[in-house]
């Protein structure tokens, strides 16, 4: 308390007293003027009557002047464009778009509510902590529900994190080896009756995601069998060789 500073008398008195309050009108200025002179000889500030060499208010804008309304179109126009270009290049790497573009019904909507549900994700977090490659749309729940960590999520930002994973999960079995080690995982992880599996699987029968969808793996990764859970849950091989590049 010893450090801190009383106010001064002038600021007690100020606010003891209201009406001893300042006015701001002109009149109550009267000496303005020899003030400004008095400061100006002082401290040479270069300091001019306000009325000396001032423009009206009356005067005509300039050729180039700039209207509010000129500021709010520009404004508007810029601010538009930057969003929709922002939007368009981020729809092919965002899982809405997949979902607005691939069509699904009522039974695969509630197939993927419970590949998310507590009840589905509970198995996964007996594993010990690491890092999922898992499809977007799972990303988030496996946050949420386990101590795992995850490249992709439906977040507009994970846009590298989210290109990886499909880069994986759309690469053949043998050339996703080579995706999916340089990624840093240490599970691969999917619920087959998932709709965004499920319409991967479907435009890309040939490639890692299907062949995961539908029971099957590379020898590069080991099942994890978990009970409870639709998860297939996978492991990766040590490797014994390079992997092959696509």
């Amino acid at each position: 308390m010893r450090n801190i500073r009383q106010p001064s008398p002038t600021l007690r008195n100020f606010d003891a007293e209201p009406s001893a309050r300042l006015p701001v009108g002109q009149d109550d200025f009267p000496d303005r003027q020899a003030q400004l002179r008095r400061m100006h000889r002082q401290f040479r500030l270069d300091l001019e009557p306000g009325r000396e060499r001032r423009k009206t208010f009356h005067e005509a804008p300039g050729k180039s002047a700039v209207s509010r309304k000129h500021v709010t179109e520009g404004v508007s126009v810029s601010a538009i464009a930057r969003a929709f270009i922002t939007a368009l290049l981020c729809l092919p790497l965002s899982s809405v778009t997949y979902a607005l573009a691939l069509p699904h019904d009522d039974t695969s909507h509630a197939a993927t509510l419970a590949c998310l549900s507590p009840q589905a994700l509970a198995p996964l977090a007996t594993l010990p902590p690491g890092l999922v490659l898992a499809p977007i749309d799972s990303g988030s729940h496996i946050i949420s529900d386990t101590k795992h960590s995850v490249i992709a999520a439906p977040y507009h930002r994970n846009s590298a994190g989210n290109r990886k994973v499909l880069e994986a999960l759309l690469a053949s079995p043998q050339a996703a080896e080579a995706k999916v080690r340089a990624s840093g995982a240490r599970y691969v992880m999917l619920c087959p009756q998932m709709h965004q599996v499920q319409a991967l699987a479907e435009r890309a029968p040939q490639k890692l995601v299907a062949t995961l969808a539908i029971g099957r793996q590379p020898d590069w990764l080991v099942p994890l069998p978990l009970a409870g859970t639709p998860y297939r849950v996978f492991t990766l091989r040590p490797p014994s060789r390079e992997p092959r590049q696509e």
